[in-house]
């Protein structure tokens, strides 16, 4: 699982980006917040300066952690957590049972789940969720239940419960200096945008690392995309999208995602590694992900790990693969491919 490079110093994200102009970011720097391009045209993000690429997160250090039983350490919090990390990598929510998946309540060892999420194993090929409203949980398919405080019983997880975040760190350590939390917010927002650039930049723990719903002309070169709760680039609806030179990684659903229509998309030189294999099972789709729409084109692109489909492509017309390795598929889900 690749890690995130360090922190380095961390400022806010700018903001009221006007449309013809370049963002430059500061090597060794950490922007916090969303990039907002939302409906801007002709802007280039790019990192200056020679020591490493400038970092892109709406996430942010947790500090202030104090022992409590156990090995469990927790510090305040002020916003609902959506994912952890803990020295760059990805934790998972305290779950029941501890290894996927459950088929009765059996040995379970409370019964508060009001809040919970309630992830279901639909069938081989779909995995679906749901938060719980009560006390009960449907048995009638495979199962597991997150995010309860009473959960917590194992390394590597953590749960949020009275406005503080709990945690069992890998190593059992105090995890002061170590943890990065992230709320619902997206990397870079390039929804409804024409002629982005975005050029060597790392885009961190975001829920879409890059959403560009219905962009026109987006282009990620050069671009380190990891720890993405949802995509890694959300790009439905777009046109002549543009990756080069990239690499996406640990994207919970989708590596790089046209689900609903992708047009005139170039993939070229690039890898999209770990799709829907970070923590526990989620729902996921594929490391690529071409809905309807046509004539696009994956070129020397590694496609590694895919908990689902290597490379998905529905509904679409004109599109080639060439040059390019799908390296280990369906590894948690099936009735799928290395391109399907």
């Amino acid at each position: 699982m690749a890690a995130t490079p360090p922190i380095g110093t961390v400022l806010p994200t700018p903001t009221n980006v006007a449309s013809g102009t370049t963002v430059s970011l500061q090597c060794g720097t950490t922007y916090q917040g969303t990039l907002e391009l939302n409906g801007k045209t002709n802007v280039t993000v790019k990192t200056v300066g020679t020591c490493g690429k400038a970092g892109i997160s709406p996430g942010r250090a947790i500090t202030g952690w104090v022992k409590g039983a156990g090995n469990i350490y927790s510090a305040p919090i002020s916003f609902a957590v959506v994912q952890v990390a803990v020295d760059s990598t990805l934790v998972p929510a305290a779950h029941w049972p501890n290894q996927p998946w459950a088929t009765s309540t059996s040995g379970m060892p409370s019964s508060d789940l009001a809040g919970a999420n309630h992830v279901f194993l639909d069938n081989q090929s779909v995995i679906r969720s749901q938060v719980l409203t009560g006390n009960s949980v449907s048995t009638g398919k495979p199962f597991y239940v997150e995010g309860k405080l009473w959960m917590l019983d194992s390394p590597g997880e953590w749960a949020v419960s009275n406005g503080r975040i709990h945690m069992w760190s890998p190593d059992g350590s105090n995890p002061e200096g170590k943890v990065w939390a992230s709320a619902n917010g997206n990397g870079v927002n390039a929804d409804n945008s024409s002629g982005i650039t975005i050029d060597g930049v790392r885009i961190f723990s975001a829920t879409d690392g890059v959403s560009a719903n219905t962009s026109t002309n987006l282009k990620v070169l050069n671009t380190d995309i990891t720890n993405s709760a949802r995509d890694g680039i959300w790009a439905s609806g777009s046109k002549g999208l543009q990756v080069n030179l990239s690499n996406v990684s640990n994207s919970r659903r989708n590596g790089i995602d046209g689900w609903y229509s992708v047009n005139g998309a170039v993939i070229t030189n690039s890898t999209v590694s770990n799709t829907g294999m970070s923590g526990m099972p989620s729902t996921t789709d594929a490391g690529i992900m071409f809905g309807d729409g046509g004539t696009n084109t994956i070129d020397n692109v590694r496609v590694t790990n895919s908990g689902y489909h290597g490379i998905s492509v529905l509904h679409n017309r004109n599109t080639s693969v060439k040059n390019s390795v799908v390296d280990g598929a369906c590894v948690r889900l099936h009735d799928c491919g290395g391109i399907y």
